[in-house]
Order: C-alpha cells, then structure tokens, then sequence
C-alpha cells in the first residue's frame, strides 16, 4: 500500500528549525575556544604575506609622482616645440 504524503504543519516546521538552531548553537559554544587560536595562528601565519604589500604601498608613491611629473613635462615641451633641457634626443 502506497504511503500518502503529508505536508507539515506550520507548528512543525517552527519546531524543528528552533531544535536545529539550538543544537548549533551548542555546537558554536563548545567549539568556540578551540577556533579563537585557530583565527590567531591563521593571522600569524598571514602576517608575512602583507610584507610584499606594505612595502609595495610605500614604494609605489614615488614612482608613480615621477612617471606622472615625467609625462607633464613631455606634454608641455610638446605644446612649445623647444627642446627640454638635458634632452640628448635630438643628437
């Protein structure tokens, strides 16, 4: 004999999400001081690849001034046709 498929009621549903959130919240709270050294050894570990980052944002800055000081200077020598001082291009 085929077995006939009942929806759950609404009542049912609320109750066996509010048993699923109670058990991972149990769940999160006994497991919870095993993950803060989890999170601070990740964050060690981390650490050296901000190295290359950090040195990059402080190098970046100078050379980018320069190559935009640069190209102004050959925009506004380009506007007057003169040569820039200390240009060897036209030897």
């Amino acid at each position: 004999m085929p077995k006939q498929q009942t929806t759950p009621s609404a009542l049912e549903v609320v109750s066996e999400v509010s048993d699923l959130a109670a058990g991972l919240g149990i769940l999160t709270f006994t497991l919870a001081p095993l993950a803060i050294p989890a999170l601070a050894l990740t964050a060690l570990l981390a650490l050296p690849l901000l190295i290359p980052v950090l040195l990059g944002a402080m190098l970046a800055p100078p050379f980018l001034l320069a190559s935009r000081w640069l190209r102004a200077r050959d925009r506004s020598s380009n506007r007057t046709n003169q040569p820039v001082r200390g240009d060897w291009s036209g030897l």
